[in-house]
């Protein structure tokens, strides 16, 4: 990257309001290089930051796809501009960085949050600019930036990143506002990058068992009743990832959740328990009507500049995915029917489509953590089904301090981390163990199954097993883990053949499930 001074020198000549500029450039490019060293007192951007002032800016690259942007480099002197060396011509990095959507308010450490203004005082985006944001209901009012980078490099759309620079305006490339002939040229945010570095987890502390008991007591309040059953599959969630991709099959280490309930209220207790604990949480209403008025997929109809899409988010997000509102279905047409495609997609494979002329079929990876709470079974491809408790009488939940919330959201840093991923271990005497217990269920079948259910059961224990293992601090798979995994596969199978046999027996003029 170029040096401080010479990117600082820069930013300087290219802005464009005079009375705005130091009087002393050398005193300014000092004092900046000094705030620099020390990073955590560098405050955060916002629609309030002055010109001109050093900030930092945790965001989502959201657009990587413009051409590389040629400018004169910063010189000791500010020269007419008749008079620049225009041997020192150089080229930098530009893209379009975003607010990370669904970022919890806990992650920003300050009252006013990232923005700066309330929502009703924040200027308007344009439409063009409205479209690169994933969010549909955010996307007059987000915060985003023009990041400016001195150096040879490319980033992949959709990355995380602290940024440290200084905050001017530019000219958005012209390809952004091709629909508004009008705003062509139109001035927005830039941040011109003195120092880059990829988001980094939550500070984490060692993953103690205790933490992990604690933290099943407090996901299990989510539901009505309290259900640590469910409790133990959602954490496993929260902690999954794709941390193995072999070609043509599904992804390692993800785990994908159907929550079926028994409360129209079971969806947002449970997306406000998720978003307590994560950094990001994006809650999705499906419905025919979304479905054919949203775009899932980023889009680019020049090549040149990408529309957002709503599942171009930061790896690591939560998708709280309410499917009741789907009804009893209806016609799909194309942009509904490719919509769902690129969900199913990304939950089953952890890759994202990205729709580019001239370029069909490209797919990029991505990390997202899907839970869909329905009526019944899912149409989306969970790799587990699990049916909730009927509602009991109303309870408050349990309060929990901050310091507990503060542990249980660094255990679940600390149990995705890929350090930690890698370390998981199957001993080769658990390894027989499950190979045993495969021969027995395809041996001695219960009730209807079949060879190909006993399959099926062997592959979504040992996806839900892998992830269970990262949940303790030696993340290995041991007998114990094993038997853990298949109790809770025996629940989960328990009750979707109870909820079958009810609605079986309702249809047979029998509401209480009971045989006459």
């Amino acid at each position: 990257m170029l040096d401080t001074a010479s990117i600082i020198r820069t930013a300087l000549r290219e802005h464009d309001v005079e009375a705005e500029l130091p009087d002393d450039v050398d005193a300014f490019i000092k004092q900046t290089q000094e705030i620099l060293k020390q990073p955590s007192t560098i405050p955060a951007y916002s629609r309030s930051s002055p010109a001109l002032s050093l900030v930092s800016f945790r965001c989502m690259l959201q657009d990587t796809g413009y051409p590389m942007e040629v400018y004169v480099s910063g010189q000791e002197q500010t020269e007419p501009e008749d008079e620049l060396d225009w041997s020192q011509l150089q080229e930098r990095w530009v893209g379009w960085a975003v607010e990370i959507p669904g970022q919890q308010d806990w992650t920003r450490g300050d009252t006013l949050g990232i923005n700066g203004l309330s929502v009703n005082d924040a200027p308007r985006h344009s439409a063009a600019l409205g479209k690169k944001f994933p969010l549909p209901e955010k996307r007059d009012s987000y915060l985003g930036a023009l990041v400016k980078v001195y150096d040879d490099v490319s980033y992949r759309p959709a990355s995380t990143h602290n940024l440290l620079g200084i905050v001017s305006s530019a000219s958005l490339p012209s390809p952004a506002t091709h629909d508004d002939q009008e705003e062509d040229g139109v001035s927005v945010a830039a941040i011109h990058v003195l120092g880059i570095a990829s988001v980094s987890p939550t500070e984490s502390t060692a993953i103690r068992t205790s933490i992990r008991e604690e933290l099943i007591d407090h996901l299990a309040s989510a539901f009505d009743p309290p259900d640590k059953i469910a409790a133990e599959y959602l954490l496993l969630n929260l902690i999954s990832s794709p941390t193995v991709r072999p070609a043509a099959l599904s992804p390692l280490g993800t785990l994908s959740l159907n929550f079926i309930q028994s409360s129209p209220a079971s969806t947002s207790a449970i997306a406000s328990a998720i978003g307590q604990l994560v950094p990001a949480m994006v809650p999705v209403a499906l419905s025919l009507d979304r479905l054919h008025s949203t775009t899932f997929s980023p889009v680019s109809s020049d090549s040149a500049s990408l529309d957002a899409g709503l599942l171009q988010l930061s790896d690591g997000t939560v998708l709280v995915i309410d499917e009741t509102g789907m009804g009893e279905g209806g016609k799909l047409e194309d942009r509904a029917v490719k919509n769902l495609r690129a969900l199913s997609e990304t939950m089953s494979e952890q890759k994202l489509r990205y729709e580019y002329p001239y370029m069909e079929g490209l797919k990029m990876d991505c990390a997202l953590r899907a839970i869909v709470v329905s009526d019944g079974k899912s149409l989306l491809p969970a790799d587990v089904h699990f049916p909730l408790l009927p509602s009991a009488a109303p309870s408050s939940r349990p309060s929990t301090t901050q310091p507990q919330l503060n542990a249980f959201r660094s255990y679940l840093a600390a149990c995705s981390t890929p350090d930690h991923a890698a370390k998981i271990v199957i001993p080769e005497d658990v390894a027989e163990l499950i190979q045993e217990d495969f021969v027995r269920s395809r041996q001695h079948p219960t009730g209807n199954t079949t060879v190909g259910d006993a399959e099926l059961g062997l592959k979504r224990k040992m996806r839900v097993a892998r992830v269970m293992a990262l949940s303790y601090p030696d993340a290995r798979l041991t007998k114990v883990v094993w038997e853990q995994t298949a109790s809770l596969d025996e629940e989960a199978q328990a009750r979707l053949k109870q909820r079958a046999a009810v609605r079986r027996n309702v249809k047979l003029g029998q509401p209480n499930g009971q045989d006459q």
